[in-house]
């Protein structure tokens, strides 16, 4: 059976206990994470998320610089060794919803797990040993696309609350906006990447313009990624109600998106396990 040591990220960035929370904000910005071990003496003492920083800054009258990571922290985090196997990580997380493992040797802290490794994981085992995730049943990827609408859908609700909290006034809840918004702007391109994967090669398949069908979503795809990489820039460069604004705009150009697939290309109708193309002149 396959190792931790095999999927985690090695040798992770982490953060004393001490330091104050506007640091560990810091680096996390640097590197692009959402999550780092806190360490006391460089044993394992806690896990600050980016969640955790937003939940603070959201608090009226606190500043991340008077707060310190200990303070904030999740502290004794689910750490395993390099050899557990990944099936039993794997299970512990999705059952406590764990957003990552720390991995530890010795008292040392080794490497990290996230989510994000885990569902890269099921892609690569998808699509590995002539697996055809572009062969699933229209009525699979019918079920697919639409629950992650589900989802994206919450987190959406979520995102509007937080940005008219900020266009109300509430300058606390824009730390929480721009991390909770800059995780959707992800799972969207995720999300666009799975509908390539998957809902287009089901279109091309339909009955009538099928090909048509694939190639206006590939065609939007790119676009809604252009998008994407504007929105992402732009959110470290406004401030404030302007910026809330510009994304309940955005999200609101998704919500209708996703209402346009629903309606006509998950379509029962149209996308079916058993099409029946009616021909002329037999």
């Amino acid at each position: 059976m396959a190792k931790i040591r095999h999927l985690m990220t090695p040798s992770p960035y982490s953060i004393g206990v001490e330091q104050p929370l506007a640091e560990a904000a810091r680096r996390m910005r640097a590197h692009h994470i959402r999550h780092l071990p806190a360490l006391r003496g460089g044993q394992l003492e806690g896990l600050i998320s980016e969640r955790d920083i937003a939940l603070v800054g959201s608090l009226p009258s606190v500043g991340l610089e008077a707060i310190t990571v200990e303070e904030a922290m999740s502290p004794a985090p689910y750490s395993v060794n390099s050899d557990t196997e990944i099936a039993t990580v794997v299970k512990e997380m999705a059952t406590h919803k764990y957003g990552s493992v720390v991995v530890v040797d010795e008292g040392n802290v080794v490497g990290i797990v996230t989510t994000t490794d885990c569902l890269g994981m099921l892609w690569d085992h998808l699509t590995r040993d002539g697996q055809d995730t572009s062969a699933l049943r229209p009525s699979a990827v019918r079920r697919r696309i639409s629950e992650e609408h589900v989802v994206l859908r919450s987190i959406i609700d979520q995102i509007e609350e937080l940005a008219r909290q900020v266009i109300a006034g509430e300058k606390d809840a824009l730390t929480a906006l721009r991390i909770e918004t800059r995780d959707l702007y992800e799972r969207l391109r995720a999300h666009i990447d799975v509908e390539d994967q998957i809902l287009g090669p089901a279109l091309r398949q339909t009955v009538g313009f099928g090909k048509e069908r694939e190639e206006q979503l590939l065609s939007h795809h790119a676009e809604q990624r252009e998008q994407l990489t504007t929105e992402l820039a732009e959110l470290d460069n406004v401030e404030g109600p302007p910026l809330a604004e510009r994304i309940v705009t955005f999200i609101g150009d998704v919500r209708d998106d996703m209402s346009r697939e629903d309606r006509d290309l998950l379509n029962p109708q149209l996308l079916k396990d058993d099409p029946i193309d009616v021909g002329f002149g037999g």
